[in-house]
């Protein structure tokens, strides 16, 4: 019975964070037993080289697509079919399914001849 109690005690502990040689740090509200215990990841353990990590990518996905124009996807599907200086998109493979993708520059360069386009009507 003591030997269970001390695993008990021992497994509380861990879940408390109590033990100083974990890497863990508790979330604000970790006074009560229901904490959330995190680990702790600093940009030094990255494997991405500096110079590296400021680049954009080069092809968007379609949801990616629409989050930059805060759009829906149906949204963008008919923004496809009818604005025709749309860029269009590059296909993965021959299929129905295959993933779609779009050119960031482009996509870029189209939203800034849509503004000028929009703030030139008024």
């Amino acid at each position: 019975m003591g030997f269970e109690l001390f695993i008990f005690a021992r497994m509380v502990s861990l879940l408390l964070n109590e033990d100083p040689q974990l890497d863990h740090f508790k979330a604000p509200t970790s006074h009560t037993r229901r904490s959330i215990v995190r680990t702790v990841q600093k940009n030094d353990d990255l494997d991405i080289p500096v110079g590296y990590q400021n680049l954009k990518p080069l092809r968007l996905k379609y949801n990616q697509v629409c989050e930059l124009l805060n759009v829906t996807r149906d949204c963008l599907r008919k923004i496809i079919e009818n604005d025709p200086t749309f860029p269009r998109f590059l296909k993965e493979g021959a299929s129905r399914q295959a993933a779609v993708y779009f050119d960031t520059e482009e996509i870029e360069e189209w939203y800034r001849n849509y503004k000028t386009k929009c703030r030139g009507e008024r």
